[in-house]
């Protein structure tokens, strides 16, 4: 199933909807890679508790999955401070700001904006030092 990045109303899944349990289940998600549809799917990776940003802002939160998306574009799955779990498109464009290299796990403060078009997107990230 494709992810319908425009209506809110859905489920967002790209994979099936299994849940994962087990800590080694969980491990693997937290794998500092980037998984392929064909991987969440064969691997039952099930984002559909994620929701995209609909406000502009700053916020903390922890990235735990990239995935690739259509288009030469990035999916990453935030749980945000605040206990919400959003879904961030990253376009190709942005590879060169270093949003890409993002490491699995990372804590970071996440700044959104809002495009020329009327939609909350990325801008920039920091990452933070919880040591």
């Amino acid at each position: 199933m494709q992810n319908d990045y425009h209506n809110n109303d859905h489920n967002f899944s790209s994979a099936g909807n299994t849940p994962a349990t087990s800590p080694q289940e969980t491990e693997r998600i937290m794998e500092n890679k980037i998984y392929t549809r064909a991987e969440m799917r064969n691997l039952d990776i099930d984002t559909s508790e994620y929701r995209f940003l609909e406000e502009i802002g700053d916020f903390y939160a922890e990235l735990v999955l990239k995935a690739e998306a259509r288009n030469s574009m990035l999916r990453m799955f935030f749980n945000f401070e605040d206990g919400r779990k959003i879904i961030t498109p990253l376009f190709w464009f942005q590879r060169t700001q270093g949003l890409w290299d993002i490491p699995v796990g990372s804590r970071v403060l996440l700044h959104y904006g809002l495009s020329s078009v009327g939609k909350v997107y990325l801008t920039h990230a920091e990452l933070m030092n919880d040591a």
